[in-house]
């Protein structure tokens, strides 16, 4: 008969069949696919093969594909050729979980399709099992999925809930969680949470769109969809080397909050849309003894918190970035970057970026290249846009600060920090150091429309008498920076080469600015989260041809 160049066959098994009766129906399947006459060696042959090659598919480990819809019929793309369509009760039964070859485990991949509806306070998806670092299980949506309650239940009640597992990637892309009768004046007013994440390691929430977990619309609801005292979350997670990157959220208690355990470390919290929340990112320790080091929180969008005002009983304190312990705990090593927060963050706001020791530890935090830019010229922070840099070693680098003449404080501290190259625009008071502390130094910065600085007891009534009664900022300038409206500096501006090489403290992430331009390796920097780009010189020697 010759080669069968391009000869192909998929081969699909029924979960339930028996290992012989695979191998008796594949071997005759291929025998019909090929229409050959079968010798007896022949067949004998191709059943050890066909038996070697089931063998072999199952020392993979678990099924490599799964889908999931509402009914468990087929829906957009999940269309159960060769794949079984689970409904989501099935996917939540621990018997499908496993490393069986019919089972959900390492190197599964899960598509989600259509529209889930769901309960009030119903869990809708629950990961049985873990992967493992070179197969974790993937979690995928489908295009237009939508995964809707009334109000989803809050915590280890949530909509989507990973709890004690490794190694599983949550890719939200083409889904939307999301609470459709929860907040001010609504059928429910309670504690909800779009994705819980707790006790894990090596886990990816990204691309998901998380909306209306509460929504907070009026001064007069003082609970804002709290159940003793627990605030709602679009995500929450509770680990080690967690990753929450690019999610679009809007309208909830918190944003995201990471609540440290023991020892957690590696948490990165980056390139995620928060708007219209309480408080957009929160990473904090609840408990005496807990303790979290290395975080990133950098390149995220975050924006208004008006609609949480509750009026003059202030139940709700707005914050952009909030990184506080609880009860004696210890934060270390927190990196908080080419952030973007601004919009209208209302009469209860508390401070764009706050880190709060409350009585615990918090060392080594540095805060640079971030945008603060106010949008309101009657709100702003009850104590500084940067609040607090920890107990001791915090630094803020590179950050530019418009307080569109609202607010206490550009920056605000009570700890030995250090401050340079940020631009301070149009603030109550540009910095202000609470009584009984020293700072480490602050220079380099420019720091424009300000009458006040305060230091250790004492107030000055201008920049240049709080550099004679201080030392510090003998090389800050006090001309306009001329800022753009998204804080870019332009020709002219007093910030271009008013910032002190920083090179050698050997911050990557800072050797770029905001825009990610590269930062000259010597000579001055620009002050603020953004480097001066020179426009392109125009053509030289061009000529013209009549016709």
């Amino acid at each position: 008969m010759g080669l069968l160049n391009g000869f192909r066959f998929e081969v699909v098994l029924a979960a339930r069949t028996t290992s012989s009766h695979r191998i008796y129906h594949l071997s005759s399947a291929v025998g019909r696919m090929l229409r050959w006459p079968l010798s007896g060696v022949f067949m004998r042959t191709l059943t050890l093969l066909t038996a070697f090659l089931c063998c072999l598919s199952g020392a993979f480990g678990s099924v490599a594909r799964v889908q999931v819809t509402a009914s468990g019929s087929p829906a957009g793309n999940c269309t159960g050729s060769g794949v079984t369509i689970l409904t989501p009760a099935q996917f939540n039964n621990a018997s499908n979980w496993g490393s069986g070859p019919s089972q959900i485990g390492p190197g599964t991949t899960i598509l989600v399709c259509g529209t889930f509806t769901g309960t009030a306070g119903q869990i809708l998806f629950y990961f049985g099992g873990s992967g493992t670092s070179g197969n974790p299980i993937a979690f995928t949506c489908d295009a237009g999925t939508s995964i809707n309650s009334p109000q989803w239940g809050g915590g280890s009640n949530a909509s989507i809930v990973v709890a004690g597992r490794t190694y599983i990637t949550l890719n939200g892309s083409g889904c939307t969680i999301q609470n459709t009768a929860n907040g001010s004046a609504l059928a429910n007013n309670a504690y909800s949470t779009g994705i819980w994440v707790a006790n894990s390691s090596s886990i990816i929430v990204e691309n998901f769109t998380i909306s209306n977990i509460c929504q907070h619309t009026s001064a007069t609801d003082h609970n804002g969809c709290q159940t003793s005292g627990n605030l709602p979350a679009a995500i929450m997670t509770n680990g080690s080397n967690i990753t929450v990157q690019a999610n679009s959220i809007n309208d909830s208690g918190y944003g995201v909050y990471h609540n440290a355990g023991t020892s957690d470390s590696g948490v990165t919290i980056t390139g995620n849309t928060i708007n219209r929340c309480n408080q957009h990112i929160v990473v904090a320790t609840a408990g005496s003894g807990n303790g979290i080091s290395g975080t990133v929180i950098s390149n995220n969008t975050l924006t208004n918190a008006v609609n949480w005002d509750d009026g003059v009983t202030n139940t709700f304190h707005h914050n952009g970035i909030f990184v506080f312990q609880g009860s004696g705990g210890t934060i270390t090593n927190t990196s908080i970057y080419d952030n973007s927060i601004g919009g209208d963050f209302g009469v209860n706001d508390t401070s764009y970026i706050f880190i709060d020791p409350n009585g615990g530890t918090i060392t080594r935090t540095t805060v640079f290249n971030n945008l603060l830019l106010n949008g309101s010229a009657s709100h702003g922070p009850a104590n500084g846009f940067i609040t607090g840099l920890g107990t001791s070693g915090g630094a803020a680098y590179n950050n530019t600060i418009f307080c569109n003449g609202a607010g206490f404080s550009a920056i605000k501290t009570d700890a030995v920090d250090t401050l340079k190259n940020n631009v301070i625009s149009t603030c109550s008071y540009g910095i202000y150091v609470n009584s009984g502390t020293t700072l480490a130094g602050s220079d380099y910065n420019v720091i424009y429309g300000t009458n006040s600085m305060y230091y250790n007891g004492t107030n000055y009534t201008s920049v240049a008498a709080w550099s004679a009664g201080t030392g510090f900022d003998t090389h800050t300038v006090t001309r306009s920076p001329n800022l753009n409206a998204n804080g870019a500096v332009p020709a002219g501006s007093s910030a271009i080469g008013n910032g002190t090489n920083l090179t050698s403290l050997g911050i990557t992430a800072l050797d770029s600015d905001y825009a990610g331009n590269a930062r000259p390796s010597s000579g001055a920097w620009t002050a603020g989260a953004y480097s001066y780009v020179a426009p392109p010189a125009p053509p030289t020697n061009l000529t013209t041809t009549a016709h």
